[in-house]
């Protein structure tokens, strides 16, 4: 999914520091990790030393989600389902509904197509757009809805 910079929540990649949060999974039961005791957490999230979990043992389709700090699992939050628990995310790092302030290029979206007088060409559909801000370094097509990098 594609945030602005503002977002404070950051998506598990596995490469990047999966790691720490599957061996805290792992771990949750013989260290006394109460907020995590009585589901099967899946990591999904990190905000600095904070991290959101789904609830593994829920077969609904729509787990409820737990948020734990690492130093402290004292301190915890649980949101019914995902939807939740973005709209708290969202909320926390002060933004709302798209169009977001401040787009944030990721290199899966593919790069502009073509520059002309200001106007980024989709590379989807071609239709020429123009960036919401000055900063934005990604744009989402107002005729096919594909995002796209402009840097």
């Amino acid at each position: 999914m594609l945030y602005p910079l503002q977002f404070v929540w950051r998506f598990i990649d596995y490469d990047e520091h999966g790691p720490m949060e599957w061996e805290f999974r792992l771990s949750r039961k013989s260290t006394g990790r109460s907020a995590l005791a009585d589901i099967d957490p899946i990591p999904f999230a990190r905000d600095g030393e904070w991290g959101a979990f789904f609830d593994g043992n829920d077969r609904s389709g729509n787990p409820p989600v737990v948020v734990v700090h690492y130093g402290d699992t004292s301190r915890s939050a649980s949101y019914s389902d995902f939807v939740a628990w973005l709209a708290a995310a969202k909320s926390e790092s002060g933004i709302g509904e798209p169009p977001y302030d401040r787009i944030e290029a990721d290199p899966s979206y593919p790069v502009a197509a073509d520059v002309s007088d200001g106007y980024f060409f989709c590379p989807n559909c071609y239709e020429a757009n123009k960036p919401l801000h000055e900063y934005d370094t990604a744009i989402l097509c107002e005729s096919c809805g594909t995002f796209f990098n402009l840097k």
